[in-house]
Parts: C-alpha cells; structure tokens; sequence
C-alpha cells in the first residue's frame, strides 16, 4: 500500500506538495514562476518507465513538470451544485456604486477602460 504523507493545510487552504495525492486526481499546484494552475499524477510504471525513475508530474495541458516540481498544492474546488440564473436586461442593469448607493447602467452609455484614469 502506498501511502502519503498527510500535512495540515495552511489557512489558505496549500499544503506542501510532498503530500499531494499520487493517484491521478488533478489539483491545483502553485510554482513561484508560474503562479497557479492544474496538475496531475502520473506514475512512472503507466508512462511506461521502470518504478525508480522520478515522479511524473503534468500540467492538465500536459507540460512535464518533473524537473521543476511545484511547491505547494490544494485540492480544485468543487462545481457549482446549480446553473446560476442568466443575467437578464432587468438584473443586469442595475448595481452599487464605490458609496454602495444602488445604480442603473444605461444600455446607451458606452465606456471604454482605455478612458478611464487609474486611481491615486
């Protein structure tokens, strides 16, 4: 039986990637130099390698990570149980401004971010 090293995860929800799970199961992975994205598992023996060869880690697009392994994971978040409602005219066109006084967009008003000045 195989078994993993259990750790506690952080208050962010990462634990260290020594512990993530060797089964196939896809999990969120961060790298310092690549930020977040999805990996997977994969054992050598399946890739057709002998058992001593070293971990075989992929990206979900299928990118090797063995040579430079992420170092910190989480399991991915669970799907919404239902589809959201669509956005209809009505519930799309109203919101809060920066005061949190309620607001109606105008369908005619047209802004662009290129013409919007940052903030100080």
């Amino acid at each position: 039986m195989i078994r993993t090293k259990r750790s506690k995860p952080r208050k962010d929800g990462w634990r260290d990637f020594s512990t993530a799970p060797k089964d196939g199961t896809e999990v969120q992975v961060y790298r310092v130099d690549a930020g977040v994205f999805t990996a997977h598992f994969t054992s050598p023996a399946s890739m057709g390698a002998s058992d001593d060869e070293e971990e075989c880690w992929f990206t979900t697009g299928g990118d090797d990570l063995t040579g430079d392994l992420p170092t910190l994971w989480k399991p991915l978040s669970a799907p919404p149980t239902e589809n959201p409602s669509p956005a209809t005219p009505e519930t799309a066109a109203k919101g809060r401004n920066e005061k949190g006084e309620e607001i109606e967009f105008k369908p005619d008003a047209i802004i662009c971010v290129r013409d919007i000045e940052p903030r100080a």
